[in-house]
């Protein structure tokens, strides 16, 4: 994911979250992932793994290229 901007992916996870009323724990239990490493993604401190963008797009009904729009 060379030269994709994070701070976007970040936002556009956290936008979904907040979407549908979660907290960051509540998403991260769902999703199986670390709710503290969850809110470094969302601020754009840590890179997203193609395997937690799998898992935000299946468990809340998004296609993956959703991350990459509007950049």
């Amino acid at each position: 994911m060379a030269g994709v901007n994070m701070e976007h992916i970040g936002r556009k996870i956290r936008e979904i979250r907040l979407e549908r009323g979660k907290t960051l724990k509540e998403m991260g239990e769902e999703i199986n992932f670390n709710y503290s490493n969850l809110s470094k993604v969302e601020r754009g401190l840590r890179r997203p793994t193609v395997e937690l963008l799998e898992k935000v797009s299946k468990k809340y009904n998004v296609e993956i290229n959703y991350f990459f729009k509007d950049e």
